[in-house]
């Protein structure tokens, strides 16, 4: 039978062995403000939502993570999470389009997607692929990852 700590839903083999660990993570460091291309922002899943804070967010595989703090047009405030790459066109899709059919059977096992796109960076000149997603704290860590995978 499976258990439940915090959204994040084990197996008894998993939680037996060892490989969930039951500590919380610490929170991945922030740092520095991060300016935002219109083109991510024009992919906000309600218009008119305006940027109140976008912070580097973490380390990650991608290029840059940022998290950002948002107002929506009610009032109400909202957390969302980008990631960025320059090489990436691919992976950025791939990444939506498998996190919108996982959230689509699960919603509680992944981020709800909200688009993927390509713009231009001022500066450089160069292309820069972006993930958009509602953020998700992370709370929980695969303690072993090989005894996750026995």
């Amino acid at each position: 039978m499976a258990t439940s700590r915090s959204n994040l839903v084990t197996g008894e083999v998993q939680r037996d062995s060892g490989a969930i660990s039951t500590n919380a993570k610490a929170s991945p460091p922030q740092s520095g403000a991060y300016s935002l291309d219109d083109r991510v922002k024009d992919s906000f899943p309600i218009q008119g939502t305006t940027v109140l804070q976008a912070q580097h967010y973490g380390e990650s595989l991608w290029k840059r993570t940022v998290k950002l703090k948002v107002e929506l047009p009610s009032g109400e405030r909202d957390i969302y999470f980008v990631k960025l790459d320059e090489t990436g066109c691919r992976m950025c899709e791939g990444e939506f389009e498998s996190l919108k059919e996982i959230y689509g059977v699960s919603a509680t096992l992944v981020p709800r997607p909200y688009a993927w796109g390509t713009y231009l960076q001022e500066n450089t000149n160069k292309e820069v692929h972006f993930l958009l997603t509602e953020f998700r704290e992370v709370g929980e860590k695969v303690k072993n990852c090989y005894l996750l995978a026995w």
